[in-house]
């Protein structure tokens, strides 16, 4: 008894020094949007960003917080990542950060918090689903488009047999049919009903046999916004599970998975949510769930066995996950609505001026992208500056890194994809335009 008593008094200053970096210290004004708010970031200052998409930026603030969180862990290690210290229903720290994160992202996709769980990233999350789902499926064919990020498309092929470290012997298990839809080379003003009937032709050729399918929801290149709310549609019609890449999205535009109807559903929060790298998050519908399990075996305090299988995937530091709480009050104080019409405008008005100046088009009407505008150069693919890439050649002339890629019906046109963020303005997008015809011209 005095054992637990000491216990619970220490428990009890351990965690009044938490309560303040959990709760709201974001009692200061913010910036406009624009270049004003670069104070808000840590960008080197001959840095200009416009890659958010690829590997994210994170606001000082958040990274402060997430350095607290750090430091509470040094502080008494054992109470803060030991459950059930106190008893078979207490929870420590570790699991509180946890799980007041696991509500923040279920409010932000719109769905219950017993439905979501965190994972280091993506790539860890689609794994999760394609390698433990596809053991359960009656049918074992996999279907995807070829806009698909290319972690997905390895993470197929390992499933076929085809490489990864799978075996290719013909005794391996993983010999599951593929199925790549090419959509890309239809049109440049690639149609929702182009990208339907691409894939119902398909599912309708191999009805047997498709037992999964995986779209993206923003595609990375091109960032595109697909039509998944359809596809999700059309692929239960006929008795397919569907998973959504959603790597890109959380922080990007709205996002409700239910309204979406995906059986599984994996976002990033360190791209566009100000998330420190790596933070992720996997969404199975309540009754998909029984068929999914993390890449490690494990088991945490969680609420039902879906969560309980994610919630402890070894020791790790769990600052990542906690940040999303100082992420949301920074977002929440910009306005979340605010963001995405800012960066959707700014991607819009920007996407224009490229065009104008170089004489081309934006690769599709401002529709079907977020913040993620993608832009013809006039320049043929491959695109080369003398013997560098015009991605090399455009950073040794600017400081600025974007990616480029082929396209087209021959993949003769090299397409350029800038992302807008609230520390973008305009004139970010003149100096890319002017670069880019210098370099070639």
């Amino acid at each position: 008894v005095e054992f637990k008593t000491k216990m619970s008094v220490t428990v009890a200053v351990f965690v009044s020094v938490l309560l303040p970096v959990v709760s709201g210290q974001l009692d200061r004004a913010l910036p406009a949007f624009g270049h004003d708010m670069r104070a808000e970031f840590m960008f080197a200052e001959n840095y200009t960003c416009m890659n958010q998409g690829s590997y994210g930026s994170t606001p000082r603030y958040v990274i402060e917080f997430a350095e607290k969180v750090k430091r509470e862990q040094e502080l008494n290690p054992d109470l803060f990542i030991r459950a059930q210290v106190l008893g078979p229903s207490s929870l420590s720290p570790y699991y509180e950060y946890v799980n007041k994160a696991r509500d923040i992202v279920a409010n932000l996709i719109k769905t219950k918090s017993e439905n979501v769980v965190l994972v280091d990233n993506a790539s860890f999350g689609i794994n999760a689903v394609l390698k433990s789902v596809t053991m359960f499926m009656k049918k074992k064919g996999l279907l995807y488009l070829d806009l698909a990020y290319g972690m997905v498309k390895t993470t197929m092929k390992f499933l076929t047999g085809q490489g990864g470290g799978a075996d290719s012997s013909p005794n391996s298990p993983y010999k599951f049919p593929l199925h790549e839809v090419n959509v890309s080379h239809l049109t440049a003003n690639l149609t929702d009903d182009d990208i339907l009937k691409a894939v119902e032709k398909v599912l309708v050729e191999h009805a047997n046999e498709i037992g999964l399918a995986s779209f993206s929801h923003i595609c990375s290149v091109p960032g595109v916004i697909l039509p998944v709310k359809k596809l999700v549609a059309l692929c239960h019609q006929h008795d397919v599970l569907v998973h959504i890449d959603g790597a890109h999205v959380p922080g990007q535009m709205a996002v409700d998975v239910e309204d979406i109807g995906a059986d599984y559903y994996v976002g990033d929060l360190h791209k566009w949510f100000y998330v420190p790298r790596g933070c992720a998050f996997v969404y199975a519908a309540p009754n998909a769930q029984s068929m999914i399990y993390p890449n490690v075996a494990d088991a945490g305090p969680g609420e039902t066995p879906f969560v309980t299988s994610f919630e402890w995937q070894g020791t790790r530091d769990v600052s990542n996950f906690a940040s999303i709480i100082a992420a949301a009050e920074f977002r929440e104080k910009l306005g979340e609505d605010k963001i995405y019409a800012y960066i959707h405008d700014l991607a819009v008005q920007g996407g224009k001026l490229l065009a104008k100046e170089w004489g081309t088009e934006v690769l599709t009407d401002d529709t079907k992208f977020a913040a993620l505008v993608n832009v013809r150069v006039p320049c043929q693919a491959p695109c080369m500056i003398k013997d560098l890439t015009l991605l090399q050649a455009l950073y040794k002339e600017t400081g600025i890194i974007l990616p480029f890629g082929a396209w087209g019906p021959n993949k003769n046109h090299t397409m350029i994809r800038l992302s807008a963020q609230i520390y973008n303005d305009i004139s970010d997008f003149q100096r890319v335009a002017d670069a880019v015809k210098k370099l070639i011209h």
